[in-house]
């Protein structure tokens, strides 16, 4: 694990230093932060989720055809886990529907909520068929004592630091 100050000179500084110092080209780097209070995680379902905003990526040709921009965005919810035995935050990647000629996107992203010093990272490929990929992350439990530790309690808010980077994108197969 990092210590606090390094990730958050990945997330707030990192891309641009990038950018600015080694001239790399990052424009498909995406970081956002999805801030929203305990209760209305509380109230979240799959059907209801907490999302963050959509971030378009910019796809330039396929089989030299223009398509149009892809729309990435993050969200999570709660879920009872059957192997854990008790409610986790699920947190999920999704994209919306997208062109017929793009047969898949891989990413990698990850998160990290700096309240409960927790992070994960992952690669994931998103498809027609699947257009959400995501894990359970934490007890809902971990949420209960961060309220309980702050004056506000149930308008307690949650953050989430998110990066994700599309890596490819894969001509869909023509028949």
């Amino acid at each position: 694990q990092l210590l606090p100050e390094l990730k958050q000179l990945f997330f707030d500084q990192f891309l641009d230093h990038l950018r600015k110092h080694y001239n790399i080209k990052t424009q498909e780097s995406q970081t956002l932060v999805l801030q929203f209070s305990i209760a209305e995680l509380m109230k979240s379902s799959k059907e209801s989720p907490v999302s963050s905003t959509q971030c378009r990526h910019v796809v330039n040709m396929i089989n030299a055809k223009n398509i149009a921009d892809l729309q990435l965005s993050f969200r999570c919810y709660q879920k009872y886990d059957t192997h854990k035995n008790e409610m986790m935050l699920k947190g999920e990647f999704q994209i919306q529907p997208f062109s017929r000629r793009i047969g898949q996107i891989r990413m990698s992203g990850g998160m990290w909520c700096p309240q409960l010093s927790f992070e994960k990272w992952d690669f994931c490929t998103l498809t027609h068929e699947k257009m959400h990929k995501g894990s359970s992350l934490f007890s809902v439990g971990e949420l209960e004592k961060l309220k309980k530790n702050n004056a506000n309690g149930s308008d307690t808010q949650l953050i989430i630091k998110i990066c994700f980077q599309v890596k490819d994108i894969v001509a869909a197969k023509t028949i």
